[in-house]
């Protein structure tokens, strides 16, 4: 009975084990997804770039077009 018993457990941490492993390999990718980020605000060019196109900033002389959303 105890040997049912501690394979029914057993059952139940390989589970736990593949779910944590699941979530850790998210939150690794997430990491290196931020990593790379940080590491790309570094650049002029990219920080005009992301401003450019989520503030819809733009240079003296230069007209901004838009088209509105379907």
């Amino acid at each position: 009975m105890t040997l049912w018993n501690q394979q029914g457990m057993l059952k139940d941490k390989k589970l736990q084990l593949q779910d944590l492993s699941k979530e850790l390999a998210q939150v690794q990718q997430t990491t290196e997804t931020a990593k790379k980020e940080i590491a790309r605000l570094n650049d002029k060019e990219y920080i005009e770039q992301k401003i450019r196109k989520e503030l819809n900033y733009t240079k003296d002389g230069e007209t901004l077009f838009t088209t509105p959303s379907p």
